[in-house]
């Protein structure tokens, strides 16, 4: 692949990297981009072991390609706030541009991981430390997992948020593999917030439902319903699990209502993830 067929923008490099990779060996591919990036491993090595991993090493010359790229002379010249508008500095909270991100994944690869004051001052466009950091460890990471939530892992946050509650998320994050600050705590609160209130259930139920499968449904029409495994191919899979009739203290009505939104869960992709079959279910009515 020519870098002219490469989509610049980052972290879609690391998808096109990925593409003719064994869905079995991702993740290991994913941290040989890491160590790649960071320094900890050369091109060679990484190359060896990617091809020891999925029987191609073409994911690490993809990657190599890019990082030789953002780390020529033209993109290397100094990028100083002279160069921008009074306008965008001022706006420093808005999104990162394509070529900030380049200039951030070069910075690392060029002087590691920890060494922040060199790559903020790389980066330049009047970035701060901070930001760097954060937009590294929250999106350019090739280890972040961007997919949907699994069982498993709605399951690894709860145990982390009752070990170390709903303010330490850097802490909640160590426990789920993949995942930023930021999404366990959105995360978290939609599982513990948005999906009680649209489902007329308390945070326990729901919590129970995600740990366990059970369902509280009173006077249901059916005793147990065989649910879904998940369909994704980049994700662990999931059992099948059965739902099953438990007591519960909310009303008929209530019963009918969840009854109408399980049904269109049962149909959906994950498990781990109920919010957009409730949206779905709320522009019916």
């Amino acid at each position: 692949m020519s870098h002219d067929q490469l989509d610049e923008s980052s972290p879609y490099i690391y998808d096109q990297a990925l593409m003719q990779v064994p869905v079995g060996t991702i993740y290991q591919v994913k941290r040989l981009f890491f160590d790649l990036i960071t320094k900890k491993i050369s091109f060679q090595e990484a190359c060896k072991q990617c091809f020891s991993i999925s029987q191609t090493d073409k994911p690490i010359k993809i990657l190599n390609e890019y990082l030789c790229h953002v780390k020529s002379e033209q993109l290397q010249r100094n990028y100083s706030k002279n160069m921008i508008s009074k306008d965008v500095l001022a706006k420093k909270v808005k999104a990162w541009s394509p070529l900030e991100d380049q200039r951030l994944i070069a910075a690392i690869s060029i002087y590691g991981i920890e060494n922040w004051k060199q790559i903020t001052n790389f980066v330049g466009n009047s970035r701060t430390r901070s930001q760097c950091s954060q937009k590294w460890n929250r999106s350019l990471n090739p280890l972040i997992n961007k997919n949907q939530w699994t069982q498993q892992e709605d399951q690894a946050l709860l145990r982390a948020t009752t070990l170390y509650g709903d303010h330490s998320w850097a802490r909640v994050a160590e426990e789920v593999e993949g995942r930023t600050d930021v999404q366990c705590r959105y995360r978290y609160n939609l599982i513990s917030k948005k999906y009680p209130h649209d489902l007329g259930l308390t945070s326990n139920q729901i919590f129970k439902f995600l740990s366990t499968g059970e369902v509280p449904i009173k006077h249901c029409k059916t005793e147990s319903a065989p649910m879904y495994n998940p369909k994704s191919h980049d994700s662990p899979k999931i059992e099948a699990i059965t739902v099953k009739k438990t007591e519960s203290s909310f009303p008929n009505d209530d019963c009918d209502k969840f009854d109408d939104i399980f049904e269109q869960l049962k149909l959906s992709e994950w498990i781990g993830d109920l919010e957009s079959d409730i949206t779905h279910q709320n522009s019916e009515i």
